[in-house]
């Protein structure tokens, strides 16, 4: 096989794991920017976020954390929809019991030892990020969410919260009813249960759209 050949099928592999754009899609069809809706209040520090983007167990342990699975996948893109490459991705989130690493490290009934709570992700060369955890608990009015971050050089970053489109509890959410229509289609990850293996696994997918351009492109 030739090397164009090779590259050509190593791209459509890629591919594979990043959903086609559909029309609901703002990020990647209109390149319409994410917007910044940050949690600071239990964001780890940059110090404390694990090199890791599987959130579900301690590296070396194949104990893994309670609650449902699910894989969190994306792309990363620059306000004319081009991938951005080496994007620092961390995300955020609370265990199965609803509760932050900061709050359940203080609550034993709650504190899930195997569970990280926190992940980051280098994008590749096409985007995107790929992270295992497991589906977050709520409490209260607040609806399951993830926060996530994306750091690039050049680029304006972006602190925000996605929800989930199959979770009852999103529309109903104090912060998330704050915002209008336009800003809460973009921070809906979507599902897709993958049925054809053995055991069927969840996916959401979020896409995001940066502030500026990948200067490695001429437009």
């Amino acid at each position: 096989m030739s090397i164009n050949k090779k590259l050509f099928a190593c791209f459509i592999i890629a591919l594979s794991l990043v959903p086609t754009a559909e029309a609901k899609d703002d990020v990647l069809v209109n390149c319409h920017l994410t917007p910044s809706i940050p949690a600071p209040e239990h964001y780890p520090g940059v110090e404390n976020i694990p090199t890791t983007n599987d959130l579900r167990r301690k590296t070396g342990s194949a104990v893994i954390a309670k609650g449902q699975p699910m894989r969190l996948i994306g792309r990363v893109v620059d306000e004319n929809c081009v991938p951005v490459a080496d994007a620092k991705v961390e995300i955020w989130q609370a265990n199965f019991y609803g509760y932050y690493q900061d709050e359940a490290k203080k609550i034993d009934e709650v504190n899930d030892e195997n569970f990280l709570g926190a992940g980051e992700y280098i994008t590749n060369n096409l985007g995107q990020f790929d992270f295992i955890s497991i589906k977050p608990g709520s409490l209260g009015w607040k609806a399951p969410q993830i926060h996530i971050k994306i750091t690039k050089e050049g680029f304006d970053e972006v602190n925000t919260t996605l929800y989930f489109e199959d979770e009852p509890k999103t529309d109903s959410d104090p912060a998330f009813a704050k915002l209008t229509p336009d800003i809460q289609k973009l921070l809906i990850a979507r599902r897709r249960l993958l049925e054809d293996k053995k055991d069927p696994e969840v996916y959401y997918y979020f896409d995001v759209a940066l502030r500026g351009k990948n200067s490695t492109v001429g437009y």
